[in-house]
C-alpha cells in the first residue's frame, strides 16, 4: 500500500523530490536545496546564486 504526499506517507525512499529553503527576515530565499527520485541532494543554492 502506498500513498501520495502528506504527512504519514507510506514511501521507501525518505527524501524523494525533498526541497528545502531557508528565507531572511524580509522572505527573501536564502538557500534552496532539492533532492533527486533516490532522495540524493542534486542542487544547492546559496546566497548571490539566487
Amino acid at each position: 500500500m502506498s500513498r501520495v504526499g502528506g504527512i504519514g506517507r507510506l514511501d521507501p525512499v525518505a527524501d524523494r523530490y525533498r526541497s528545502g529553503y531557508t528565507y531572511d527576515a524580509n522572505g527573501n530565499i536564502q538557500t534552496v536545496i532539492r533532492h533527486d527520485a533516490d532522495g540524493h541532494p542534486y542542487d544547492a543554492i546559496t546566497g548571490a546564486s539566487l
